[in-house]
C-alpha cells in the first residue's frame, strides 16, 4: 500500500528542447515563459497545490541558469525541499533522468512530471485520485488527458483508458499521456543504468497488466513547440478553454 501522503515529485528538467531552437538556444525550455510564467513553476504549482514539498529536479541544458532560478524557488518556498540531479556529461532521457533522481526524495511511489506540460492552477487536483489508483495493484499511473482538452498537441493520442482503469492499446476511451506519472520506486531503483525512455517502462508494465491511469478533469496543456505558446496563452485567456 502506497503511503497516503503526498508523493515526492521527480521533475524532469533537463532536455534540450530542440523543437523550439531558437527559444531554447539561449534559455532552457523549462524556464520558457507561457503567459508570463516559467513553464517549471506552473508544474510545481500544480504539485505543490496538492500537497507535494520535495522535488528532485534534473537539469543539462544551461545549467547555470537553471540553477539560478532553482535557487529563486527555494527563497520563494522555504517550507519546500528541492534538490538538483546534475546530468553533465550526457542526457539520460526520461528514464535514465528518472532513475538518476530518485534517490535525492524518499516516497514510494514517485511522481515523475515533465516540465513542459501543466493544468490551469485550481482547475483539478488529480494526484490524490492517482494514488488511490496506485493503491488498486498498478506499478504505475498515467495521468491522462482526453484529446479535445488538450491545447499545444500534436498527435491524436497515445493510449486508450479502459473502464477498469487499465491503459489499453485499443480498449476503452482514447487518451495522452498528460506529462506526469506516479510510478513505483522499485521499477526506477531496479531499471538499468544509463539512459532510457520512460515509455520503455510503460511498455512493460502493460505488459504485466499494472499500468493504470486516470483522467484528468481540466483542460491540459503541452508546450513541445513554439507554435504552442501562442496557442497555449490563447487558452489561458479563455478563447478555447
Amino acid at each position: 500500500m502506497p503511503d497516503p501522503t503526498p508523493p515526492d515529485v521527480i521533475l524532469l528538467a533537463a532536455g534540450l528542447g530542440k523543437r523550439m531552437s531558437a527559444l531554447t538556444d539561449q534559455t532552457p525550455k523549462p524556464l520558457i515563459k507561457v503567459d508570463g510564467r516559467a513553464l517549471i513553476d506552473r508544474a510545481v504549482e500544480n504539485c505543490m497545490n496538492e500537497g507535494c514539498n520535495q522535488f528532485a529536479i534534473n537539469i543539462h541544458h544551461h545549467m547555470d541558469q537553471m540553477r539560478h532560478h532553482i535557487e529563486h524557488m527555494m527563497q520563494e518556498n522555504p517550507d519546500v525541499g528541492f534538490f538538483v540531479s546534475e546530468e553533465r556529461e550526457a542526457l539520460l532521457d526520461t528514464g535514465g533522468g528518472a532513475k538518476k533522481a530518485v534517490s535525492l526524495i524518499r516516497s514510494d511511489p514517485v511522481l515523475v512530471v515533465n516540465s513542459d506540460t501543466f493544468w490551469q492552477s485550481g482547475s483539478d487536483k488529480p494526484i490524490v485520485r492517482m494514488m488511490d489508483q496506485f493503491a488498486q495493484g498498478a506499478e504505475i499511473v498515467l495521468l491522462c488527458a482526453l484529446p479535445e482538452r488538450a491545447v499545444g498537441f500534436r498527435r491524436s493520442h497515445d493510449f486508450c483508458l479502459a473502464p477498469d482503469k487499465h491503459v489499453t492499446n485499443d480498449r476503452g476511451v482514447p487518451v495522452i499521456h498528460a506529462g506526469s506519472a506516479l510510478i513505483s520506486r522499485a521499477l526506477l531503483e531496479m531499471a538499468p543504468d544509463g539512459a532510457f525512455s520512460l515509455y520503455d517502462l510503460f511498455v512493460k508494465a502493460q505488459q504485466r497488466g499494472t499500468l493504470h491511469g486516470v483522467l484528468l478533469d481540466a483542460s491540459w496543456f503541452h508546450v513541445g513547440d513554439a507554435k504552442a505558446i501562442d496557442e497555449v496563452e490563447m487558452a489561458l485567456a479563455g478563447n478555447k478553454v
